[in-house]
């Protein structure tokens, strides 16, 4: 960042007022720009949800989005499935939105924003801002910051969002047209870069799925290896480990999800339910293979990386026999090719309590390469690992940079 810039923010955080700069109701900002209310630079219009009883109103050709169409902050991501007819329009209080308009999600928690191209209707969580005199991208990031910015202050009031009438009185800082246009291209040239850097990571998972059906059923042989593959139960493999321990400070109480094992937090902690003061926990060790009975068919079995923990003794972890590749092992084991197989030894009447339980979990037979080749496989998928992790680290720098972008750029203290 150039030294001028680093000391206007300072100036600014300071309350000083830097040369070319003026003291406004939102703050400092550049002296060519304007300060407005939202209500002056286009018209509220809110939305509804036609009766869903009457199919025919369901038959039409015009778009209706609920908030749950936006993705999150990002003002082009829209899309819908839902299609409604002008009589439906005449009959509820949803209303046709003309194209080139702001929609704004409004709620507490929820904060989106999106930028209609086409007519379209919205449901009653939406304020939508019709028949904006100024660059329309640039001021749906504008909105996009102001409207997070007022629903974080209302985080934990009684207050479930904004009105039209809090919007139209948001004041808004507002340079000339000319600059708006330069900022909103940056700053959708950031959001296309994000947006490839995403299709990338999407890519690369795909790849990764491809490698794993194949390379861990033996469909593709990596090249040097021949030797045939070998029929081995994983009572061979894997030995349940059945350890316990009270609570204490010992051992970190952790819990178990589909990302893998991570320290309980107040949210998750239930201890206050627990009667008995000497319950046992399970202990589990690093590299332990561990599941949740009841919750396989949602993916919650992971390899232990957190190292040794106690959790609920409901989990269930073995220990992977040395002869064998641990990374492996729990490729195999974690696949969802493998999860939707296992499920057969399943029991139970009612579909949330059903479950496998760990001695039928170990019946199931796998086809094994040698122990060279496994540490092969191993290596190759790890690589493919790898390569999503730095490119995942990347696209979160990416969605910093763009947050910086948007605080500079949108509040004039860097200008273009």
């Amino acid at each position: 960042m150039q030294e001028e810039i680093k000391q206007r923010i300072k100036l600014i955080k300071n309350g000083q007022v830097p040369q070319g700069y003026k003291k406004t109701k939102v703050g400092i900002v550049p002296e060519d720009w304007e300060v407005k209310r939202l209500g002056n630079i286009g018209t509220m219009l809110g939305g509804g949800t036609p009766k869903t009883s009457i199919k025919e109103y369901w038959e039409g050709s015009i778009p209706w989005i609920s908030s749950s169409d936006l993705y999150e902050m990002n003002i082009f991501k829209l899309k819908t499935n839902k299609y409604i007819t002008n009589e439906a329009i005449k009959n509820s209080a949803t209303k046709l939105i003309p194209k080139n308009s702001i929609l704004i999600v409004s709620r507490v928690g929820v904060g989106k924003v999106a930028i209609s191209y086409q007519e379209i209707c919205t449901n009653q969580d939406f304020i939508n801002i019709t028949n904006i005199n100024q660059n329309i991208i640039f001021f749906g990031y504008l909105i996009l910051i102001t409207i997070n910015k007022k629903l974080k202050n209302l985080q934990g009031t009684s207050i479930k969002g904004i009105t039209v009438n809090d919007i139209k009185s948001l004041l808004v800082n507002i340079p000339p047209l000319a600059e708006q246009q330069k900022i909103a291209t940056i700053l959708t040239t950031q959001d296309k870069i994000i947006e490839l850097k995403q299709k990338l990571i999407e890519e690369k998972q795909k790849q990764k799925k491809y490698l794993m059906q194949n390379l861990l059923t033996g469909k593709i042989r990596l090249k040097g290896f021949n030797d045939k593959w070998e029929k081995v139960s994983l009572k061979k493999i894997l030995k349940e480990r059945k350890e316990y321990s009270e609570k204490s400070n010992i051992y970190e109480h952790v819990t178990l999800s589909k990302d893998g094992i991570y320290p309980k937090t107040e949210r998750y902690d239930r201890d206050y339910l627990v009667k008995d003061e000497n319950k046992k926990y399970k202990i589990t060790k690093l590299n332990d293979i561990c599941y949740n009975p009841a919750n396989l068919k949602f993916g919650v079995i992971c390899l232990n990386s957190f190292g040794t923990a106690i959790f609920s003794p409901i989990y269930v972890t073995f220990e992977i026999d040395s002869k064998y590749s641990i990374k492996f092992i729990s490729l195999y084991l974690t696949q969802w090719n493998f999860i939707n197989a296992i499920r057969k030894y399943e029991e139970g009447t009612v579909y949330e309590r059903m479950a496998v339980k760990s001695e039928d979990f170990i019946l199931y037979k796998l086809n094994l390469p040698t122990l060279q080749e496994q540490n092969a496989i191993a290596e190759v998928l790890s690589k493919a690992d790898e390569e999503i992790e730095f490119l995942q680290k990347d696209l979160e720098q990416e969605k910093e940079k763009k947050k910086a972008l948007m605080q500079l750029l949108l509040t004039g203290i860097v200008r273009v």
